[in-house]
Order: structure tokens, then C-alpha cells, then sequence
């Protein structure tokens, strides 16, 4: 495919729905965008799980958005890391969320994974759950977010578990991030 580069989206001042965020790069623009269309400079970080019971059909991004819909589960993530480990976007940083339906004096981001197996608590092992690039990407998106913010703070969900397709992350966010030093 051979396409001119006005095509491509930089992140910056277009922000569109539904994107992949292709590197750290495109991702600190995007953060660096939130704090100056915001002054806000102190990120909550949290993050759930999507699970699915037919787990040999793996979902499509649309597909989720699309159960969560349904589920009146909508706006409930900023980022979606897939099975492949690729990250998406749906609801804008500065935008109130299922889980954060109140403005607050912070950007509150919530991350969704797509999960291998239902996760009923935050006490588990993170492979687990999820695959290699699924939390390596994950990493690579604190540590820039750790880069380029004043300041991170990292908060737990706890999901309710008699919801059908969202389950809490597995593990604990906070020991994740102490013990890859990202803190």
C-alpha cells in the first residue's frame, strides 16, 4: 500500500476514536496533548480485564467495544491492550469513564486487557492472565507515562464480579510496577 503521509495520524490536535498507538512516541504525544488541553499533570493509572467464555474466538476490538456496549459497559476503558499485545484507544484521557464518572483534579486512565481466564481478585500471577507482549506493552506504556507525567499514581479496581464481561486484572498494579521499578 503506498500512501501519502497527510494519511497518517500523528496523535496531536486530530484526535480520533478507535486507533492503534503505534509507538512511545505517539503515546507521549498523546499525553503530553491530555496535560495541555487539561493544565492537569497527575495520572491515576488502573486497569480490568475483558474476559470472554468462548475462548477459542478470540474478539476483535470492535467486537468488544461492542459487548461492552451492550453490557452497559461503555466509555469503560482508555486503552486497550489486545491478545496480540497491540494497544488501542477508545475513550480520550480526559474524558469521565464507567469507572471514573466524576471530574476529578487528576486524568484518571483505566488500561483493559483481554484476559485468558476470569479474574476474581488482584492476587494472582500477571502471566496468568495475559501473554508476554500483552505485559510487556503494558510496562512500556507506565514507563512512558512515569517519563512524561508529574506525577503517577496507581489505583486498584475492584469489579464487581457478577459482571458478565469485565473481571478484575489478576494482579496487583502496584507490586507490577514496584517490582519492575517503575515507581
Amino acid at each position: 500500500m503506498i500512501a501519502p503521509s497527510f494519511n497518517f495520524d500523528i496523535g496531536v490536535k486530530n484526535y480520533k476514536k478507535n486507533r492503534l498507538i503505534v509507538d512511545k512516541i505517539h503515546l507521549k504525544n498523546e499525553i503530553l496533548y491530555t496535560i495541555e488541553k487539561t493544565s492537569k499533570n497527575v495520572f491515576n493509572i488502573s486497569a480490568f480485564s475483558f474476559f470472554d467464555e468462548d475462548v477459542n474466538n478470540v474478539k476483535s476490538f470492535d467486537e468488544v467495544r461492542r459487548q461492552l456496549v451492550v453490557s452497559s459497559l461503555s466509555n469503560s476503558f482508555n486503552f486497550f491492550i489486545n491478545r496480540e499485545g497491540n494497544i488501542l484507544t477508545d475513550v480520550e484521557m480526559n474524558s469521565v469513564s464507567y469507572f471514573y464518572p466524576d471530574a476529578s483534579e487528576e486524568i484518571n486512565v483505566v488500561f483493559c486487557f483481554y484476559s485468558k481466564t476470569k479474574n476474581l481478585t488482584n492476587d494472582g500471577e500477571p502471566l496468568k492472565f495475559y501473554n508476554f507482549n500483552q505485559l510487556k506493552n503494558f510496562k512500556e506504556c507506565l514507563s512512558v507515562f512515569k517519563n512524561t507525567a508529574y506525577e503517577v499514581k496507581y489505583k486498584e479496581l475492584s469489579v464487581d464480579n457478577r459482571l458478565d464481561r469485565i473481571t478484575n486484572l489478576g494482579f496487583d498494579i502496584e507490586n507490577y510496577v514496584k517490582e519492575r521499578s517503575l515507581d
